[in-house]
C-alpha cells in the first residue's frame, strides 16, 4: 500500500512560500494552482484556506508520512520543488536560503550542494 504524500508536499511548499515571512501574489497563485492540481473536494478547500496561514519548516516536517519520506531520494525531488517555490519571484533571499539549507540538512544534503541547486535553478 502506498502512502499519500500530497499533503506533506503541499505543506513543505507552503512553508517555503512563507519562509521570508510573507506570501506574495506569485507565491499565492502558484500554491493555489498546485493545490487545485493535487486535491479535489474538501481536501482542496482545506488546502486553499491554509494558503493564508504561515507554516514553519518544523511544522511541515512533523507531518512526514513515514521515515523514508525524510530520505535523500524523496528529499531531492522535494528540495527541487521548494527551490522553485523560493525563487518564484526571481530571487532567493537570505531567509529563503536559510530555510532551504535547513530543509537540505533534513535530507542529509550539504549546504554547498543546496547552494549549487539554488544557483542553477530554472529561471
Amino acid at each position: 500500500m502506498s502512502v499519500d504524500t500530497r499533503p506533506y508536499r503541499f505543506k513543505l511548499l507552503r512553508a517555503t512560500a512563507w519562509a521570508n515571512g510573507t506570501l506574495d501574489e506569485n507565491e499565492r497563485r502558484t500554491l493555489n494552482r498546485f493545490a487545485r492540481s493535487l486535491f479535489s473536494g474538501d481536501e482542496m478547500d482545506t488546502a486553499l484556506r491554509a494558503l493564508y496561514l504561515p507554516l514553519t519548516l518544523d511544522e511541515a516536517l512533523a507531518s512526514a508520512p513515514l521515515p523514508e519520506h525524510r530520505g535523500q531520494r524523496f528529499g531531492f525531488e522535494l528540495l527541487h520543488e521548494c527551490i522553485a517555490m523560493a525563487g518564484i519571484d526571481g530571487v532567493v533571499d537570505e531567509r529563503e536560503r536559510a530555510f532551504l539549507h535547513r530543509l537540505g540538512e533534513t535530507f542529509r544534503f550539504e549546504n554547498d550542494f543546496v547552494n549549487l541547486l539554488i544557483e542553477n535553478r530554472p529561471r
